[in-house]
Parts: C-alpha cells; structure tokens; sequence
C-alpha cells in the first residue's frame, strides 16, 4: 500500500468514527445522561479530529492538490467542515433549549452529509451524482 492510500484509509476511518462520536454524544446530550461528561468523550473526539484533519493534510500535500481551480470542491469541503465544526460547537455548548438543539443537529448532519458527497463526487453541487 502506498501512502496516499494508506493517509486515505485513516482519513475515512476516522471520518467514520467522527460521526459515530458525533451521534454518540448528541443522543447522550438529548437525554441528558451524566455519561457525555467522562473523560473518554470529552477527549477522544478531539484526538479523532486531529488525526483526521492530519491525514486531510498529508494527503493534499502527498498528492500535490491545491484547493481551487480545478479542485474547488477541496475549498467548499474545507468551508463545509469549519461550518460542521462551528455547529458541534453550537450544540455541545451554546444551544440552550431542546429544539435549538435538535435543529443545529440536524444542520451538522446535512453538512456532514455534504462533506461525503464533496469528497466522493468531487463536485461542489450537492444535486450531482
């Protein structure tokens, strides 16, 4: 395996778990559960993320790609996941009622969902499969 490929695996792998994380601790915040206050998800979310934004990087770098021109859809991907972070941080930490919550939920996800679209089809319009 080369190590553009082996920088991809950790890259969706940690996607991967950035959203199961993220769901995790939201259906936790939901139901108001002591359990979103441990240790392990205050932290690990963290270390997940950098590891990801890590591969991101390597990757761009490995394979000499530049975020505009021809590979705009790298910008609208980077744009998107400032835009999913700044909503996680809504929702873990400034959203005060149940249904501000659930709304910057779903917005996380419609953003997340984008973010995989971007990076699959390599397109900044959502509509294109």
């Amino acid at each position: 395996m080369d190590l553009f490929n082996a920088l991809k695996f950790i890259h969706i792998s940690t996607v991967s778990i950035s959203l199961i994380l993220f769901i995790s601790r939201a259906l936790l915040l939901f139901s108001q559960s002591p359990r979103l206050q441990q240790p392990v998800l205050r932290i690990l979310p963290h270390i997940n993320d950098t590891i990801l934004l890590v591969s991101a990087i390597s990757m761009l770098v490995t394979a000499e790609l530049i975020p505009s021109g021809e590979n705009i859809w790298l910008l609208a991907k980077i744009i998107a996941m400032v835009v999913y972070i700044l909503l996680g941080m809504i929702l873990f930490k400034s959203a005060k009622s149940i249904l501000a919550k659930q709304l910057v939920f779903v917005l996380a996800l419609i953003i997340y969902s984008y973010i995989i679209h971007t990076a699959i089809y390599k397109t900044i319009n959502p509509l294109i499969y």
